[in-house]
């Protein structure tokens, strides 16, 4: 992965070759993204509090056209993350750099995302009230969410549903499931991305209480922190 010098390089050298294109976004701001034969890099401003029209899967970004490697970077006030990389299948998505401080909905943000790996640094989701949806379908090799907290969450309901890759990794004891927690199919139909099996690696309270995949049980293998 590319330090943060080495992408605000390749934004300079982009934007020289004239390779910078402006796109409106739900709130009627524009985001810059930025594209050349191996790398596009998305600049959200910090006066953008949401990508796409709520309650659609349009992109106003055109994320599931791009097929290299993707670097969001910025935010600040981002309220919503909503179906951002819904159909991306680029080799990687870094996400180290993108501000979610503020971020409330990440509602079928991965949905159907064909990644082959996908990053996602310190991210701290204290914020984020639904995760409904956000990997759902998504085909990735593994998803290590392991700084994921739930101080806010009301609802994870198909976070996972239909999602095909080797390891999930919830570890954090702050990602908790709590009765008041809308939490339907949560894990249904999950399985593995290039093997049989998948490994989820969660807390006691994730798996004892939570996991439920009666139609591939056998697909699992769970291990309990």
């Amino acid at each position: 992965m590319e330090s943060r010098e080495s992408i605000l390089k390749t934004i300079e050298k982009a934007r020289l070759l004239g390779l910078s294109k402006q796109y409106q976004t739900a709130c009627s701001h524009s985001c810059e993204l930025l594209s050349t034969a191996d790398e596009t890099i998305l600049l959200i401003p910090n006066n953008v509090r949401e990508i796409n029209e709520y309650g659609t899967e349009k992109l106003n970004v055109p994320l599931d056209k791009v097929h290299n490697c993707i670097t969001i970077i910025g935010g600040g006030k981002l309220k919503s993350l909503y179906s951002l990389l819904s159909g991306c299948d680029a080799i990687s998505i870094d996400l180290r750099f993108l501000d979610i401080s503020t971020v409330k909905n990440m509602e079928n943000t991965f949905f159907h995302c064909k990644a082959h790996a996908i990053y996602f640094g310190d991210w701290n989701t204290d914020t984020v009230c639904s995760m409904k949806g956000m990997f759902r379908g998504c085909y990735t090799k593994e998803l290590l969410l392991n700084n994921f907290t739930s101080k806010s969450l009301l609802n994870t309901s198909y976070m996972f549903y239909k999602c095909k890759c080797n390891k999930i990794e919830l570890k954090s004891k702050e990602f908790k499931i709590t009765n008041q927690t809308i939490s339907t199919s949560m894990f249904d139909n999950i399985g593995g991305y290039d093997r049989d099996t998948i490994e989820l690696i969660a807390s006691d309270n994730i798996i004892r209480d939570k996991f439920v995949n009666r139609k591939n049980e056998s697909a699992v293998e769970l291990v309990t922190q």
